[in-house]
Formats: structure tokens, sequence, C-alpha cells
């Protein structure tokens, strides 16, 4: 990636930064040129609500509409239908509808909301943030990158919940995205884009990201 490149016949060469190279992994063949668009998370505000013996049931309901309603969103991404998903595309988003429809993932939230009596938001942070300390600590690369797929199965959940709808993103021309880390949905997203790079500070080659 490029800030500025440095001329030896300019004039103004005094003004302008040199070049700087960041040394990092290829995951993909080609050259990307482009303007440097840095994307920042944009974390649910929520907090934890301790709720009353009748507000449970409907808690309980909100979060299993709001499965249904992820599950349906994942439907469409793995439909790929603009043409702007790789083959992998439909097999990483039924990875995710797996982990959604998984009757353990499921009951350890409700059997949270139940117990500890708390909103179905705070269930899902408690039970995913668990899962995914667990996952950062499997030795092997493979299963570890997993962790990412359940970080974005939790913000899926809750922009649902947020009743928000699933954030859209949009970026112009040329673009290289920068980013800590980008999820799947996220890269589907900025697919129709079409940016020219992908530079990320975490994800290994076995990323679904990747």
């Amino acid at each position: 990636m490029k800030d500025q490149e440095t001329n030896p016949d300019s004039s103004l060469e005094g003004d302008k930064k040199p070049e700087i190279r960041l040394k990092a992994r290829a995951v993909s063949r080609g050259i990307g040129i482009g303007t440097a668009i840095c994307l920042h998370g944009t974390n649910r505000q929520f907090y934890r609500i301790d709720l009353a013996d009748d507000e449970l049931q409907p808690e309980l309901k909100r979060f299993r509409i709001a499965v249904e309603i992820a599950k349906r969103q994942l439907d469409k991404l793995a439909e790929g239908k603009s043409g702007t998903v790789s083959d992998s595309g439909p097999a990483i988003f039924d990875a995710q509808r797996a982990i959604l429809a998984d009757a353990s993932f499921q009951s350890r939230i409700e059997e949270n909301i139940i117990t500890r009596k708390i909103n179905v938001e705070w269930a899902v942070k408690t039970v995913t943030d668990s899962l995914i300390a667990q996952y950062k600590a499997i030795p092997n690369e493979h299963m570890r990158d997993r962790y990412i797929d359940l970080e974005d199965i939790s913000e899926r959940l809750l922009t649902v919940l947020d009743g928000t709808g699933q954030a859209k993103l949009a970026i112009g021309k040329d673009a290289v995205v920068v980013a800590t880390e980008l999820k799947p949905s996220s890269l589907v997203g900025l697919a129709g884009s079409l940016p020219k790079g992908v530079i990320t500070e975490n994800g290994g080659w076995t990323s679904h990201t990747s």
C-alpha cells in the first residue's frame, strides 16, 4: 500500500512522504492499487436488563424470531444471486446457518435468559463471548479461525434484535479496504463496490473471510 510516491525529479520532493511498505501474508493472487478506506466496527449498544418472571416468555419469543430472521438473511447471502459471491460463499453461510440452527447453541442462550432472568441481547453476548474465547484458545489454526463466524453470527442477531436490519456497506471507486478484521458477511456487502484489495490485521489462510 502506498501513501505517496517519491519523485526525484519533482521540486516538491521535500513536501512528499516516502513510500511505506508493510510486510504481510498474501492470501490471494494479484495486485490492487487504490485509495485506502479504513473500516471500523459498529458495536450494537445494549446493556443488561433484569427481567421479571412474566417477561421471560416474551423475551424467548424475541430470540426465536431473531434466529429465524437471521437464518433467512443467511439464505439470501448463500444464494449469491448478484454474482459477487465465490463458489465457496454458499458453503460458508451454510456453516453459519448450521450454528444458528444448532439446538445446543440456542438452548444455551435460552437457558441464560431463563436462569439469569436477563434480556436476550445480554444472553447472546454472554454465550458467544464464551464460545469465541474457547475457539481462540484452540492450537489448530483451521479450527481457531472459526471464532470469526461466531462473531459474525452474534453481530447479526444483535442487529436483528436492534430492529435496524442489516447494515449496508458502500465504498467509493478503486478502494482498498483496511480493517482489523473483516467478517464474511461484511466482505459480501462490500463486494458490490468492487474493491481493489483488502488488508486485515487478523485472519489466517483458513478463515472464511480469506
